[in-house]
This record gives C-alpha cells, structure tokens and sequence, in this order.
C-alpha cells in the first residue's frame, strides 16, 4: 500500500465504490504455527459459539476492529465490549471484528516473526479496518492502546497518520479523563455508545466510499438535529447535524473529515482541534477550541430509553474461563446514591431502569442461546431499581425447575438483610457483600455513604443466621480527611463481626479488600490531592496491628498501581510523551502486579521533565481549569463543588432516585431523568416523559438556600 503524505488528498479509491474483490490476507496460518508456545492459545484463536464472521468481499460494509486494552478473559466479560460488537455487526452496512491486548509472550512471537495486530473473526491485520476503537474501562490501560497501535504497523503519533491508515477513536469509562493520550488517538466518544458508534461509521463509510452521500442521508436521518450542543434528547434519539455534511464528503482530506466529525456528532471530541495553554506554575490557563464551530464543550451521549435499547440475547461463548462465564443483563443504568468518591455514579447518570417483562424476555432468550445455568443482575446500584424485586419473582417462575440461579450483586447491605432472605434459596450465595468504605461512621458522612453502624452488625447477624460463610468487606485508606481513629473504627467493626460470629460458633471468613482512595475526574473529590505513600504506609500498619481475629483476612492494593492510576487520571496531554516513552521502556499490563514496573514510569516522567507530585498530591483550586473540563457529563461543576464543601460540613445528600423523593437539581436535564418522573416504567417515549414541572426534592429549597453557608465554610475549611 502507498502511503502519501498527510496534505495530500486521498486517492479515488475512497471516493468510488470500493472494488469487492479486495479482501486482506489471513494471519491465521502464522498465528497457528505459533499457538503452542503461548499461555491460553484459544485465546487467539476465535471461531467461538455466536461470534460473528461477515464477508468481506462484500466492499459496501464500512470495517470496523473493536480493541480492548486488555486480555482476552477480561475483554470478554465486560458489557459494553459485548454490546457493541454485536450491535455493529447486526446492522446491513457494517462489519465489527474483536481484537485484544496480547499477552507478553504472544508479544514477544508477534515482534519476532513480524506479525501485526490482529482481529480474531477473521485474523486481519488492524491497518486493513477503515478504523479501529478502543473500549476504554481504566487509565492503566494507556500502554497496552500504544502497544495495539504499535503492533499494528500504523504511527503511534496522530498527527502522523495519513488518508489511507484506519482512524482510531476510544470510548468507555476512560474517555472522560482522554488527555494523556490525545496525541495517539483521533477521536473520543463521550458516554453511551449504542446510537452514535453506528452513526460515525456511517459517516466514516460515506469517506471511504462505501456508500453514497445520498445513502448516508437516507440511513442518518431518524438521528438528524439541527444543533449537536443542544441537550441530546431534544432530537429523538439524538441530534446529528446532517446540514452540515458537505456532497464532496469523500474528497475531504483526514484532518477535514476528523473535524467533520466533531461537528456534526454529539458526544464527539477531536483533541488536535483543542489548544491548550499553561500558566508559569505549571497549571492549564485555557483550553479553547481552535475553530468556531467546534464545541466548547463536548456534552456527553446516552440513552434516552433504556428498555428500549440494544442488548444482545445471543452473546458469544468463549473457550477459556473468562472473568464473569454467566448471563449478564443490564437491568438499570446510572447511580444518584451520590457517593462523593465514585466517578461512575457521577458520569452515568440520568437513571434508567429495564422493567422486569422485558429483562424476562431477555433472560430467556440469553440462556437458550448460551446453555448459561447462571443471571447476573447488573447494575450500579440494584436497590435504586424500584421493581427489582418484582423482577426476581418473574424470572424465578420463568425458569423453576430449570436449575437456574441469580446472582445480586450492587444491593445495599440493609437491603440485603430485609428482603434477600425472602428469596435466598434461588440467589447463588457466593458471600454476603459489604462496601461501607470505611468503619468510621464520621468518615461515611465525608463520602456520602449513607449507611449506619447498626446496618452493618445487623447484616453480618443475618448472615450468620441464614448460613453464609463468607462476608465480604470493601474499605478504603487515604480519603479526605481521614485520621487514626478513623482506622481504629474500622478495625473495631471488624473485629465486632468477628468476635458475634466466634459466639455464636459461626464458622465465618470476613475476606477485607482495602483499595487506596484515588480522587477521580468528575467528582467532588476531583480537587482532592492522593494521600502520599508514607500517610497510606502508616494506616495500612495501624490497621494490620489493629486486627484481633485470624477470622479476618486483608488484602491490600499495591501502591504503585495506585499511584499510576492516580498520575493518568488527573494528567494533562504533557502526560502523553511520559506515556509513549514508557511504552517504549517497556510498559504493558500496568494494572496487573506482574505488568506494572514503577522504575519504569520514573525514568519515564523524569526524561519528559515531568514531575508525578504535581500531578498526584497537590490539590486544585476551584478556579483552576482541569484537564477534563472541556468535556461535560451532565453534572456541573458547582454542584460538585458544593458535595466537596458539603463533606467537610459532614453532610449527607439524600439519593434521588426514581423511588426516593424528587430531583436534586444536580445539573443532570430532569426531564430525562427518572428522578423527575413519578413513575419508573420505562415504556415511556422522551415525549412522555417531559413534563410541566419536575418534582424536586422536599430539601431542594433548603439546599438552594444554602449558597451563603457553603461559601463560608469553604473559607473555614480552606478549600481553594
């Protein structure tokens, strides 16, 4: 293949129906006579049960390589990942191929016999795609997108890129934080992907000449609005503005079409059309886009209506034990329990519920596809679902007598202990869950997790009585504000668990999983600096001296992932050249403990003249411009803002979700949120569900009233 240079217009081939006979080369056989030197060699093998393999003969399909950052095992189970690969490939214009993060020794065999990265349906190489994307769940996944770049044979840098290479975008949860690696990648999808990955790649196959202007037209026009910074919802289902996508559309040269996007796709950020500026200490003093129709800020996609949307019944069964080898069904998406520390709950909102018909229909059509004797309800937080419980009677009675159990993971440790029992003999019992953060109640008011001392006894006696033999502890070391007698606290609530279980001859294992705070983008701990190795190394041994009962096991974080994840998610696009020189170094798997080498990151941020204290333990000010500010997921910052000074006040803000009273006002547009409407069904169009007035909370007076306090006690706290 050619190459020309990045001024260059492209060649006639993207402007014409592309010829049908060209179809790329097999990698298969060079994989096979490798296989047996590798770790897990179906892994990259493909042919899987329900996985799909379309002609590519067939020129007309716009080709696209779905990468995951990752292994195989954990590509495999995660849902997003599921659902847009069979999304893609169930529309008449477009093909989707797997591709996942090789292992260190398949690696090693692809450098040493030349084999580039590849997809698994059909062993292509990724530059044969007309784009590839990357699923982005976790910062320290940042190398293994370069080394998939790499291995590819396409240049690492963007901006080096020309006409005829693939255009590479990402999405997923590490699209909210995409700065430290907006120099390799062409494009960011912010939120949901299930309408406009479609309507990018009809837009990218109209560049490529594989359909018409004309055709785009006709397939993009139940999406077409008329202003893509207007809220997504007011255009059912979202708004693309087809006005501005020009009849020479295939002649446009890769940037054009890279800023085309960006215009007309909601939820689309081009990082090479942003200019960013730093002040004398370090800090960003603007970050603008560099054209007058690109978007201030790019506001995030999603859903309208959940039980309206894509969900696949026939998933592909892998070979090898994946992470999560069950049914899995979404059953709501979005969280306003407002933890203070979690960027899910923040970022996923509005809340949208499936109703429980339809998960049934679901249900059945998944294990009849897959043989699965196992359903997985997921969720963020599946107590919020106001017909959740209605929802396990149906599916208990669609497959009585059919060996098929659930499993609840997301419920509420005092939902647990009031209504699991009632159904305890069809939910799989792998362990009573409890994720309070912390055993201080003082330090759950910081975080806004509203759950009481009493809560947690009374879930650990219930689990004693109903035969449990495991109960499962989540904590946290490091959040604002946390002393020594918050440790103390915490310890003796453990030891109280155990010390009931030992009296009562309960034979029980209290596994504790305790996780280093990392404050995250698009929370109200997003100002927080990290505690530093030496405060996180003295609470670890306070806690461990602490322990009483050898009942209880601990398991704790390593720090340096910790201290990587923290860097990434807070970094600027500076971070880039510390990023591609660490993979350079050598970096791959980073949050696996025998992936990650902090010796490397340090030789790394020290030869880009970076400083990792900077990024890591200093705290922001409420006037400094962050990285990720460009970019909106329906929260406003001064709502967050005010959670940060509403923490220090040890206040809690009630949940507002659809069953709980009212909205909150969190900037969130009520009218497509459930905790604006008095009723969860979720048959309901956008249209329905707009309304005259939004039902806000009995407190939302007192909190808007409050603006004086706050002020004040920021002062008194001396937040910046």
């Amino acid at each position: 293949m050619s190459v020309i240079a990045a001024t260059d217009k492209p060649s006639v081939a993207f402007g014409t129906t592309p010829e049908k006979s060209v179809v790329p080369q097999s990698l298969y056989p060079a994989i096979e006579r490798v296989a047996l030197r590798v770790s897990s060699p179906a892994q990259y093998t493909g042919g899987e049960v329900n996985s799909v393999s379309h002609d590519w003969s067939d020129g007309r399909r716009v080709r696209f390589a779905l990468a995951f950052p990752d292994t195989y095992a954990i590509g495999m189970s995660n849902q997003g990942f599921k659902i847009l690969y069979h999304l893609v490939n169930d529309q008449p214009d477009m093909l989707c191929e797997r591709a996942f993060a090789p292992w260190f020794d398949m690696e090693a065999i692809m450098r040493e016999r030349q084999i580039p990265a590849f997809s698994l349906e059909h062993h292509y190489a990724l530059s044969a795609f007309d784009a590839f994307g990357f699923s982005l769940q976790n910062e320290t996944s940042y190398t293994n997108v370069l080394n998939i770049i790499g291995l590819s044979g396409i240049p690492i840098e963007a901006r080096e890129r020309t006409c005829e290479h693939p255009i590479v975008i990402a999405g997923g949860t590490g699209a909210v934080t995409p700065e430290p690696i907006a120099d390799f990648v062409d494009l960011f999808f912010l939120g949901e992907g299930e309408e406009i990955l479609p309507c990018f790649l009809r837009l990218l196959g109209a560049w490529r000449g594989r359909l018409t202007v004309d055709e785009l037209r006709e397939r993009m026009n139940p999406f077409a609005g008329k202003d893509n910074r207007k809220d997504l919802h007011a255009k059912p289902p979202l708004g693309v503005r087809m006005d501005l996508i020009p009849a020479n559309l295939p002649e446009l040269l890769r940037c054009e079409f890279i800023e085309l996007c960006a215009t007309v796709l909601p939820g689309c950020y081009a990082p090479s059309l942003y200019d960013v500026q730093y002040d004398q200490r370090g800090v960003i003093a603007s970050l603008k886009p560099l054209r007058p129709n690109i978007p201030a800020r790019v506001k995030k996609s999603s859903v309208s209506n959940l039980n309206d949307a894509y969900y696949p019944v026939k998933q592909i069964l892998p070979y090898i034990e994946t992470v999560h080898d069950r049914v899995t069904i979404e059953i709501m998406r979005g969280c306003t329990e407002g933890c203070r520390y979690c960027q899910a709950g923040m970022i996923d909102r509005p809340q949208r519920y499936r109703t429980p018909e339809t998960v049934k229909k679901m249900a059945r059509a998944i294990v009849r596809n897959t043989g699965y004797d196992e359903i997985a309800l997921l969720s963020l937080s599946s107590s919020d679902h106001p017909q959740l419980f209605d929802m396990m009677d149906k599916l208990r009675d669609e497959f009585k007598g059919e060996q098929v159990s659930l499993s609840l993971p997301s419920l509420r440790v005092n939902d647990q202990l009031q209504k699991l029992p009632s159904v305890s003999k069809d939910v799989r019992r792998s362990g009573l869950t409890m994720a309070p953060e912390t055993g201080s109640e003082r330090l759950r008011k910081v975080i806004n997790k509203n759950i009481t001392q009493q809560d947690l006894i009374n879930g650990a006696e219930m689990a004693f009585r109903e035969g449990w033999r495991t109960i499962k502890f989540y904590c946290m070391i490091g959040l604002p504000t946390e002393n020594d007698d918050d440790i103390r606290e915490t310890a003796e609530l453990l030891n109280d668990i155990a010390y009931r279980a030992k009296q009562r001859g309960s034979r029980i294992t209290i596994n504790v999983t305790v996780s280093l705070f990392v404050p995250k983008a698009f929370t109200p701990f997003q100002w927080e600096p990290m505690a530093t190795q030496e405060e996180l190394e003295h609470r670890r041994k306070l806690l461990l001296s602490l322990i009483q009962f050898r009942s209880i096991k601990l398991k704790f974080h390593g720090y340096g992932e910790s201290w990587l994840e923290a860097l990434l998610s807070r970094g600027d696009r500076r971070l880039g050249r510390a990023v591609k020189r660490a993979w350079e170094l050598g970096a791959r798997f980073d949050a696996w403990g025998e992936g990650f080498k902090r010796e490397i990151w340090d030789k790394a941020l020290a030869e880009s003249g970076l400083d990792p204290v900077f990024y890591i333990h200093r705290p922001r000010t409420k006037d400094e411009v962050l990285p990720w500010d460009m970019l909106s997921v329906g929260i406003n910052k001064q709502t967050l803002w005010d959670e940060r000074v509403r923490s220090r006040m040890e206040q809690f803000t009630q949940d507002c979700s659809g069953h709980t009273p009212g909205c909150l006002a969190c900037g969130v547009d009520p009218l497509t949120c459930r905790t604006g409407i008095d009723q969860p069904a979720d048959e309901m169009t956008p249209e329905q569900q707009k309304r005259s007035r939004v039902r806000y909370a009995p407190e939302f007076k007192g909190r808007q009233g409050q603006k004086d306090e706050l002020v004040a006690a920021a002062q008194r706290f001396e937040l910046g």
